[in-house]
């Protein structure tokens, strides 16, 4: 599945924060290696949910939910996406010739219906036959001994609720006690500092906390499987020319799968270390030298480099693991800068 950004305006569209344009009335193919980038993009979804650009799959345009969903990682589902039926859109001729098709099709198996012959005396008692079984049988559920054991089922109107979740029920009972569980649920999801505050894991029991912050702090190793973006929500300020200043350190083990850095101009250096080892290092104006740096570390099969004079992204080709810690580090006194760092941990 492709991901395609198509311009619906008359002037080139500049997404600020992954340094990519795309071209007036034209499109652009997101490369698999820019997934991470335009994942973290906030411009993309501002243009997107602004109908600036649409986002198209390989063989379709996309509604904007499914469109942001789409470029952030999460695929939409193509069931019933191009039934006539589900669109209110009948603006073209093309989809107006189809609802057309498709009424002529509905007229077409009436018409199959109305030819049928109901009318014979053998039919009709073969439906009076099966009327008069059901009949019987509703006449049978009917007798008071039928009736007291549907109620033993189904339940007295003030039935209590069972003890536990898997204890004998009527079926009111059983209402009653899934109505508890949701209302258990939703004052474990809605008390606290936040949203799922009280929530626990279901191996060790553990809290989880606050969302925006556990996507901001990890400080022991990831769960398997569990994606974070670590970033600064304000600016941080860089202290020296000569002593890096460690713009954020993850402790344990996890996957490095990209990182991006905003600075107030294109003075600043930055290095990223993995278990102690510098594995990234940008020296130099970002405008000028990221041409060159990208040349570099793709011929050495290590990273892609892209960026403008502001902003700079690594991604690297294969992702990198680190068993003891992650660290991004940058210098440039009196500099101001922001960052973002992907990991997740192998399942």
């Amino acid at each position: 599945m492709s991901k395609i950004l198509k311009n619906n305006t008359a002037s080139d569209v500049i997404i600020s924060d992954t340094g990519q344009t795309v071209p007036a009335s034209g499109q652009l193919t997101i490369q698999t290696g820019d997934y991470l980038l335009y994942a973290g993009s906030d411009d993309v979804v501002t243009l997107v949910g602004n109908s600036t650009l649409t986002v198209n799959d390989g063989s379709d345009d996309l509604s904007i939910n499914d469109g942001i969903k789409l470029i952030q990682g999460i695929f939409p589902n193509p069931v019933g996406a191009n039934i006539l039926t589900n669109d209110t859109d009948f603006s073209t001729e093309t989809k107006q010739d189809n609802l057309i098709t498709q009424q002529t099709s509905t007229n077409t198996k009436l018409d199959t219906l109305n030819s049928k012959d109901f009318a014979t005396s053998a039919k009709q008692d073969t439906s009076n036959t099966s009327l008069n079984s059901i009949d019987t049988k509703l006449t049978d559920n009917a007798t008071a001994t039928n009736q007291v054991t549907l109620n033993t089922r189904v339940g007295d109107l003030t039935e209590t609720a069972p003890a536990s979740d898997t204890a004998s029920s009527g079926l009111n009972g059983r209402l009653q006690r899934i109505a508890q569980r949701i209302s258990s649920l939703i004052t474990a999801m809605t008390t606290g500092t936040g949203i799922l505050s009280t929530i626990r894991g279901a191996t060790d029991g553990t809290q989880i906390g606050n969302i925006a912050d556990r996507l901001k702090v990890v400080s022991s190793p990831l769960d398997p499987g569990e994606f974070v973006t670590y970033k600064s929500d304000t600016e941080v300020v860089l202290s020296s020319d000569v002593t890096y200043t460690t713009l954020h350190s993850v402790s344990g083990s996890g996957v490095f799968v990209g990182a991006s850095f905003v600075v107030d101009n294109d003075q600043a250096e930055c290095v990223i270390e993995i278990d102690g080892n510098v594995v990234f290092d940008f020296t130099g104006a970002f405008l000028s030298e990221v041409v060159n740096k990208d040349a570099d570390y793709k011929a050495s099969g290590l990273f892609g480099v892209t960026g403008d004079g502001k902003r700079l992204y690594c991604t690297p080709i294969t992702p990198f693991n680190y068993e003891t810690s992650l660290v991004f580090k940058a210098r440039k006194s009196g500099k101001k800068v922001k960052y973002q760092l992907y990991t997740y941990s192998e399942m």
